[in-house]
């Protein structure tokens, strides 16, 4: 009986043997196999940090700096999923039964995105608007509290950095410690010596008709020839050319009148502004015994012609005109007599021409 067993369990091993020395595959079914990839982009660079993942995460690697890996597997079937941020996603699988190198293509993810508009400062922005200028405007000037019911361009500088006023009864300016005889004064072009009215209480600059003020308080274009302090460019407004404009203003200083009267529609055009002072009945208001023969009073008058033959040409003529008067007869005194009254009148007459072509 044991002999039969043992001849039974000699004659089944030699089967086995036999049986598995003739399939190969069965017996080095756990033999590895090695896949040899490469990921790149749709123009042949390699994709270098590009995640793979190995059936479903049970492996999970990255690529080196050529784009490059190497696994080893089972031969069986596997499941790949390649990705890489900004690239959609490749997935497949293959069955594994040799060596085998892989050539995996990610495509760039192209997103239609909604219109964005960016906007930014142009590169000769500060040739434009250069450093150490500070600009004022009509708008601006409103919102400063008026000095006797008056909107005055002198006193608005004055509340910008580096400006400081020449005294609390005057109206001249001091930029940066320099004195009042080191600015230059432009209106449109023009140089202004004497900018004050009313012993400094008033600047000539008619509030109505001055759309822009440039004050150079550092780096003056070469064009302004040179001064110590600053140089404060005053640009009167243009004229509107298809509409007429009244405007008037009374007050117990000064009265002011603003006509933009449009000669030729979109051609031809004026703007005239007015303002005078007539104060004397005020003074002996205040002292009947001190003011009875002080009279003090002013009157200007500026213009702004624009001609435009055409959308790129236009011309420009401006003027200017100023009158101060001033009588006082305490000037010079002997104990109690008076003087004979002392008269002060000087005007101011300014004109410019200027082309512009765009």
């Amino acid at each position: 009986m044991y002999e039969n067993d043992e001849k039974n369990i000699t004659t089944f091993l030699l089967f086995y043997l036999v049986f598995f020395s003739n399939s190969p595959k069965l017996l080095f079914a756990q033999n590895l196999f090695t896949i040899r990839g490469s990921v790149q982009d749709e123009s042949g660079k390699p994709m270098k940090g590009a995640s793979v993942v190995i059936n479903f995460d049970a492996f999970r690697f990255s690529t080196d700096n050529t784009g490059r890996f190497e696994v080893k597997l089972q031969p069986k079937i596997h499941a790949f999923t390649v990705k890489m941020v900004g690239y959609l996603t490749e997935n497949f699988a293959f069955t594994l039964s040799s060596d085998t190198s892989l050539n995996i293509v990610l495509k760039e993810v192209v997103n239609q995105l909604d219109q964005v508009v960016v906007t930014s400062d142009r590169n000769n922005q500060n040739i434009i608007k250069p450093i150490g200028i500070a600009q004022l405007n009509t708008k601006i000037l409103k919102k400063i509290p008026a000095a006797l019911g008056e909107t005055d361009l002198l006193r608005g500088l004055q509340m910008l950095p580096g400006v400081s006023t020449v005294g609390e009864a005057s109206n001249g300016i001091n930029v940066r410690g320099g004195t009042t005889d080191q600015n230059l004064l432009l209106l449109d072009e023009t140089p202004i010596f004497n900018p004050t009215h009313m012993f400094g209480l008033f600047s000539i600059f008619p509030p109505d008709g001055v759309a822009r003020a440039d004050l150079y308080k550092g780096n003056v274009p070469s064009r302004f020839g040179g001064r110590a302090a600053s140089v404060l460019d005053v640009t009167l407004e243009n004229p509107a050319l298809d509409s007429f404009r009244l405007e008037t203003g009374l007050g117990l200083v000064s009265s002011r009148l603003l006509l933009d009267i449009p000669i030729k529609r979109d051609k031809l055009g004026f703007l005239i502004t007015g303002r005078g002072a007539f104060t004397d009945f005020l003074l002996p208001i205040v002292s009947e015994k001190n003011f009875s023969d002080v009279k003090a009073n002013f009157q200007e008058v500026s213009l702004k012609g624009l001609y435009r033959p055409n959308e790129r040409h236009n011309f420009f003529l401006s003027g200017y005109y100023s009158n101060d008067f001033f009588q006082t007869t305490l000037l010079g005194t002997i104990g109690n007599i008076n003087a004979a009254a002392t008269q002060n009148q000087y005007s101011t007459l300014n004109f410019s021409v200027a082309p512009f072509y765009q």
